[in-house]
């Protein structure tokens, strides 16, 4: 039985990983769900029937009679939790791995307000991870920043949520900010002038105020990046005030100051929205800068694998710090199989790659599109090496 997707929890960091030391007796069907609220047809519906049509046969004939119990039983239980009785909610994305079993067996099952790429029902011996990888790389945490002279609001966003943090507002005291009374001179005209320097003075004792405010909120918000493992603060408002607020940030690669924009006084919801139409160009520039350095270092310092061969060495080896694939290329031209042979099928050279990174502590990007087409001269797989 598939639980209230309301209650479901989002997929973390280190659930990739944990998926992969699953290893069920028949093996995992992964199930991903693209819920497109628009979509009066549910098209999603046909996709997932498709997919467990597909992972129910036709078997090979080496495959024991317990084994082909377990995978009917078990798309069979799918066929009825999710289509004849849909989940509850509209989640962005729905994503499951289910124990292939004749009787219950363990479920892992997540919710996302951003959906997977596809919808589509992936069976084999481990969970399926290439399409988690991918939407926890589009939906990392990121830090958003509002700022104005006055107030400045603190989001955190990930998987498609956005949470405020904090909404700091200037508070002005009395004391702090009474104009002084000066004398009145006889000159009427040099008493304007004293008057008017009073109030320059006020002016330039509040902007003074509000620049301290910038400041000291940037150092706050710098905390917050630093514990919340945001792989990136944006920062909307005036430039005046954005500038103080980002002193308290050590490394400007953190920042990304995207316009003057104000979104101040905008709900939740709607900053949101900005973020979120930003998003696709936002993570097309990142992987693009990380494709180019990685070169550039595989040339200067020998630092970087560049190609199939090569980056799976490096991952037996366990010298590689990152790993960065085309996620839509198809591996099984490579030559090399997951054993170092030639001859295995694309996924499993793919999938093997994948398990020896997370296994050594590296670091997974997949990229696509333009990010994608700058791997071709490598056959798709690039990384940088730790040594």
């Amino acid at each position: 039985m598939i639980p209230n997707i309301e209650l479901l929890n989002p997929p973390a960091s280190e659930t990739p990983a944990e998926l992969l030391s699953w290893r069920p007796e028949y093996g995992v069907v992964s199930v991903y769900i693209r819920v497109d609220p628009g979509d009066r047809s549910e098209g999603w519906r046909t996709e997932v029937r498709n997919g467990l049509s597909g992972v129910v046969g036709p078997r090979r004939g080496s495959e024991d009679h317990q084994a082909s119990g377990a995978i009917k039983a078990t798309a069979e239980r799918l066929q009825r939790d999710l289509l004849d009785q849909p989940p509850r909610g509209e989640p962005g994305g729905l994503i499951g791995f289910v124990e292939m079993a004749r009787k219950q067996g363990e479920e892992r099952w997540y919710a996302t307000q951003i959906p997977p790429r596809r919808t589509e029902v992936l069976h084999g011996p481990v969970a399926q991870i290439h399409p988690l990888l991918e939407l926890l790389d589009d939906g990392a945490p990121l830090g958003v920043a509002v700022v104005s002279s006055e107030r400045i609001r603190l989001l955190d966003w990930r998987l498609g949520r956005a949470d405020e943090l904090h909404n700091w507002e200037l508070e002005y005291f009395d004391d702090d900010w009474r104009e002084r009374k000066a004398q009145k001179p006889r000159d009427p005209a040099r008493g304007n002038a004293v008057s008017a320097a009073g109030r320059d003075q006020h002016n330039q004792r509040v902007e003074a105020n509000r620049e301290r405010f910038a400041e000291q909120t940037g150092d706050l918000a710098h905390a917050e990046a630093k514990k919340r493992g945001w792989r990136q603060t944006l920062i909307f408002g005036d430039e005046r005030y954005v500038r103080q607020f980002t002193q308290g940030f050590g490394n400007a690669s953190e920042l990304r100051h995207v316009e003057h924009t104000d979104l101040i006084s905008e709900p939740t919801a709607q900053i949101k929205r900005r973020v979120e139409q930003m998003l696709p160009e936002l993570n097309r520039s990142r992987e693009r800068s990380m494709i180019e350095r990685i070169k550039e270092v595989a040339y200067a310092q020998a630092r970087s694998s560049l190609g199939v061969q090569e980056t799976f060495q490096a991952l037996q080896e366990g010298r590689v710090e990152h790993l960065v694939y085309d996620s839509a290329r198809d591996y099984s031209e490579a030559g090399l199989g997951s054993t170092g042979e030639a001859g295995s099928s694309g996924p499993a050279l793919i999938e093997q790659m994948i398990a020896l990174a997370l296994s050594t502590g590296a670091a997974v990007t997949p990229v696509e599109g333009e990010s994608a087409q700058l791997l071709e001269e490598q056959g798709g797989v690039v990384s940088l090496l730790r040594y």
